[in-house]
């Protein structure tokens, strides 16, 4: 999975629900149908099972630290293992199927400082270009964070640049290595700071690029990165040599696997899943998860469980990464599933459950994260159908956030219309200490809380399977979406919000109603299932709207409402224009430019560097796109205003009339684009309440 950067995330979208009990399906079955398939299935768990599997997909790798990355042998032999496990088991149509992807396979890194050839220093890449069979031979020089102004401190033409970085609250890797290209540089070796592998002074780490093919881009551990950096304040350059065997190129194939237990009916299925990729040994992110997945297919045949819906069992490829130059390039393999692979699941899948980190504990709470549009539903499951949780690993308890991240697969399901339920992982000491790192392997994992977890979701699976209509409420969602309309705003841009207000209070009333029919329904058990089935398929309509539709992304790649970012935007443009306007060149710098979209980075790189990375999130054939493709709401371009205000300021210049002459321009054109999606939303209000109408109207008849 990947972690989402926190200095582009402004928006803090997961709020944590408490929602009373209002359905009972193991009480509206006769003889307690639910309660005795629960238990049967939690008998029959096998907890060593999940976690061999797990270890055993970790010896698939394409080097001796590991790697099974998208396209590499390694990987399509994980997958291969996981199809065979699926059909030992004795799950039906077992297919391993493939798409394509941009191939990375890496193979190993070392480089030797000329004068001490006794110590190779390891080094681990990111997915970009190698070297030649030879390797590189050239100077080390250090260039502090790789950032322009460093620059103008040293010569780096055909040079290796040594940096610092802070991958999650500077900026990801790509920006310093494509300015250090622009510098001329031969390559770049990065020293991962404070925020990643901090288990361990000798921790390597690696991560998606999102850029192209560029200079080879390593990182080397915080100790050999040391001693490089004490040998460079006594020379100013170390002759060495790196030979990095990395291959990163169009053309590869991965393959995801697919498995199912048939149910009495064809419709709303349920799919389980994690992802097979991964760096290192990957135990945790996500080998873990494979093993869960393929326990709970086990368990559910070894107790004789019979679904009313199919369920689907899956392990996803391509998931860290799988597409060169795109702004969003992991989740690959699930977006290929839902939209290309099995194209039918869309609106025909009652629930995806999606796990990461399913073997280790993450934090004192045992998190879910979960659309807003089914926390009810998860509340309610953790409340009637899930195993105790263990207070001396939890001390406080089960947890449900709403709003999923786009860190893992099940965002990209949940845009095409699948609800999705999976482990919170935020705020977790995991991603500081192990993520993508050597130590993410089976010594750091707890083989009791993975068999825990089998439990934990299989059991959701069963529960989500039994209900006679998944019970979907949209007024947490649009509750938030009323919440987010600052009218004041709206209005000093010269828009009228009332006509978007009225339909969303309207639809959040029709909702209200609906969730009460889901209600009796559900407790009842008694209407005709094919008619539920219809009704079921119109509320994934619906919901492909709000999750889909209505969502859209910001820079930081969170979710968020079109207008809302929009709406953000004109309100700073105002603030900086207010603030240059008395002069205070440093402290728009220092309070307000960098909250625009991606504008953070025209702090620290040239233009061409800025754009080169936001035009692989905005200009680009949508299938290069994948979840991303028109979701990003806005792209200025105000690097050339920010560096402009920069000289101004640092040479005590007041005078910013050029600059608030085109920022007045930018507020006038995002004015007019908050307008139109304003326009988009109430059309798109008028939908959601319709539809909202008519599954009403199906389920009073």
């Amino acid at each position: 999975m990947k972690e989402i950067m926190k200095k582009c995330s402004k928006m803090a979208f997961a709020a944590c629900l408490i929602v009373p009990s209002f359905w009972h399906p193991a009480e509206a079955k006769s003889g307690n149908t639910t309660e005795s398939a629960l238990n049967q299935f939690r008998e029959k768990v096998d907890k060593e099972y999940a976690f061999q599997t797990a270890s055993k997909l970790t010896t698939f790798r394409s080097n001796k630290m590991g790697w099974r990355t998208a396209g590499s042998k390694a990987e399509q032999e994980a997958s291969e293992y996981v199809r065979q496990e699926m059909l030992r088991i004795g799950l039906s149509d077992v297919k391993k199927e493939a798409f394509a992807v941009d191939k990375w396979e890496f193979k190993g890194a070392e480089m030797t400082v000329k004068g001490h050839p006794s110590k190779k220093i390891k080094l681990a890449s990111y997915a970009t270009k190698g070297t030649s069979e030879k390797g590189l031979s050239a100077d080390l020089i250090y260039a502090g964070k790789g950032t322009k102004e460093d620059y103008k401190k040293v010569r780096a033409k055909g040079k290796v640049v040594l940096i610092d970085i802070d991958l999650k609250n500077d900026w990801w890797i790509n920006y310093p290595a494509l300015q250090a290209k622009k510098e001329g540089a031969a390559g770049v070796i990065a020293i991962v700071r404070d925020t990643y592998g901090t288990v361990s002074p000798d921790s390597l780490n690696t991560f998606d690029f999102t850029g192209p093919v560029t200079i080879p881009t390593m990182n080397v551990s915080v100790r050999n990165g040391d001693q490089l950096k004490a040998l460079l304040k006594k020379k100013k350059s170390l002759p060495i040599h790196i030979k990095n065997r990395n291959e990163v190129s169009k053309g590869g194939k991965s393959y995801n696997v697919v498995g199912k237990i048939p149910g009495k009916a064809n419709t709303g299925g349920i799919i389980i899943g994690g992802h097979l990729d991964g760096y290192f040994d990957g135990f945790n992110d996500n080998a873990a998860s494979i093993g869960l997945m393929l326990s709970t297919a086990k368990a559910m045949k070894d107790s004789g469980y019979k679904p009313e819906h199919p369920i689907y069992f899956v392990g996803h490829a391509a998931e860290e990464y799988g597409a060169i130059n795109s702004y969003f390039d992991w989740q690959v393999g699930s977006w290929n599933m839902i939209n290309k692979l099995h194209p039918e699941w869309r609106g025909n899948s009652r629930l995806f459950v999606n796990t990461e980190f399913a073997g280790i504990k993450l934090k004192d709470e045992d998190g879910f994260s979960t659309n807003d549009e089914i926390t009810s539903f998860v509340n309610q499951y953790l409340e009637e159908g899930a195993p105790d949780v263990n207070q001396n690993v939890y001390p406080k308890g089960y947890k449900v956030s709403g709003n999923n991240s786009t860190g893992s697969d099940d965002f990209s399901y949940s845009i095409a219309g699948v609800p999705t339920a999976a482990n919170d992982r935020s705020g977790s000491a995991f991603f500081s200490r192990l993520y993508h790192t050597q130590f993410d392997n089976a010594e750091h994992a707890d083989q009791n809380i993975l068999g825990e977890h089998v439990k934990l979701y299989g059991s959701m699976v069963i529960y989500a399977d039994q209900l006679p209509i998944m019970p979907i409420d949209f007024s947490t969602k649009l509750n938030r979406f009323l919440e987010s309309i600052k009218e004041d705003e709206l209005k000093s841009a010269g828009i009228d919000p009332s006509q978007l207000k009225n339909q969303t209070a309207e639809a959040t009333a029709l909702a209200d109603v609906l969730s009460a029919h889901l209600k009796n329904i559900n407790l009842e058990n008694n209407r005709n299932k094919e008619e539920l089935a219809n009704a079921e398929k119109e509320m994934m309509a619906i919901f492909q709207m709000t999750q889909g539709d209505l969502m859209k992304l910001d820079w930081g790649t969170q979710p968020v409402f079109a207008h809302e970012e929009l709406q953000k935007n004109v309100t700073l443009l105002g603030q900086i224009i207010e603030t240059l306007e008395k002069g205070e060149g440093q402290a728009a710098l220092d309070e307000l430019f960098y909250q625009i979209e991606d504008e953070w980075y025209s702090y620290h790189f040239d233009r061409s560097v800025v754009r080169e990375i936001a035009e692989s999130a905005v200009k680009q054939p949508k299938e290069r796109l994948f979840w991303g493709a028109d979701k990003i709401v806005s792209d200025m371009d105000l690097s050339g205003i920010i560096q402009s205000v920069q000289k101004k300021a640092s040479s005590k210049q007041a005078d910013y009339r050029k600059e608030i002459e085109k920022l007045e321009e930018w507020k006038l054109s995002q004015e007019i684009e908050l307008f139109k999606a304003i326009k988009k939303e109430n059309d798109q209000m008028k939908q959601i309440k319709d539809r909202l109408k008519k599954v009403n109207d199906r389920l009073e008849n």
